[in-house]
């Protein structure tokens, strides 16, 4: 669909720049020009586009970030340095399906804060979450409008994705856009209260485990790492016989469990999508040269080190 041999100027929606197929997490910084250019054309002089394209092919279900970085007139170079409200708000980012359907984005909190009740405190209630749909709740922005806020969530299933970087502005500029392709974790973690002594097993199977008929008549014992089974309502011990569960050995009493390999765990309500800073520069080295260095402005979308 794409040929990559050609510049910007001579693509559309139908011919976008492909940036790959995505399997794990990712991070580009996009930057280029946009506007209007004084070019001999048919019948005059003009030119100039004012929509970039770009493609983006998700191997499974992902998240896209992505951080208005900047503009800057044409031949400055300093789009970091460009960060004026009245300025960025003339770049605008836009993310498509291949059937051209708009996808909503969803803002981020970046600048909202709650002083508390005695005046002096100062917590950040809502810095970094993303805002709901044609909320108005926190403050006064337009859920359908994408120059509000610098940054916008695109939560996306698999497949083929554009997304459009457009100026308004009537006059050549060069942007910068950071774009955040973020894979959910496969990691499980489990935070205990006390970790000094931590025991966690899981078996496919049944296999370790023995049954322990009842009523029990002679002693047993459930040596460690044994998982035993009494596979019955209520186990009965004669009088005079005991039952030892050494440390780390399990006793199962009642009927035989099925899917016993699995553990359930309930969501915790406050559990929010972390944003590792570490697992960002570590995709960002694996995707470019040693001298293309991390660009700072990742590191305000992340809260975790």
């Amino acid at each position: 669909m794409t040929n990559s041999s050609l510049a910007q100027t001579q693509r559309n929606l139908n011919n976008p720049l492909s940036l790959g197929r995505f399997e794990t997490t990712s991070l580009r910084y996009l930057r280029g020009s946009l506007g209007p250019v004084n070019e001999v054309i048919t019948n005059g002089y003009g030119g100039g586009i004012y929509n970039n394209w770009f493609k983006v092919t998700l191997a499974s279900s992902a998240w896209i970030i992505t951080t208005k970085v900047g503009i800057a007139s044409k031949g400055q170079h300093n789009i970091q340095q460009n960060h004026l409200k009245e300025r960025i708000n003339f770049l605008m980012v836009s993310a498509y399906n291949l059937n051209k359907v708009p996808i909503q984005g969803l803002d981020i909190h970046d600048e909202d804060s709650i002083t508390g009740g005695s005046g002096t405190s100062e917590y950040f209630a809502y810095l970094g979450k993303v805002k709901g749909d044609q909320t108005d709740l926190y403050n006064t922005h337009h859920g359908n409008r994408l120059d509000t806020d610098n940054e916008t969530y695109y939560p996306l299933q698999a497949g083929d994705y554009l997304i459009c970087i457009s100026t308004t502005l009537n006059e050549p500029i060069e942007y910068g856009v950071g774009l955040v392709v973020e894979f959910p974790s496969t990691e499980v973690d489990f935070i205990c209260e006390d970790d000094s002594k931590v025991y966690i097993s899981q078996e496919d199977t049944l296999g370790t485990s023995y049954i322990i008929p009842t009523p029990v008549t002679v002693n047993e014992t459930i040596s460690a790492g044994n998982t035993a089974l009494t596979t019955v309502p209520v186990a009965t011990v004669q009088n005079g016989v005991t039952v030892t569960v050494e440390e780390d050995a399990i006793w199962i009493i009642g009927t035989k469990p099925s899917d016993f390999y699995k553990i359930l765990c309930d969501v915790d309500e406050g559990v929010i999508h972390d944003h590792s800073l570490s697992e960002w520069k570590e995709s960002w080295e694996k995707d470019h040269q040693q001298d293309d260095r991390f660009p700072a402005f990742f590191e305000s979308l992340t809260n975790q080190v």
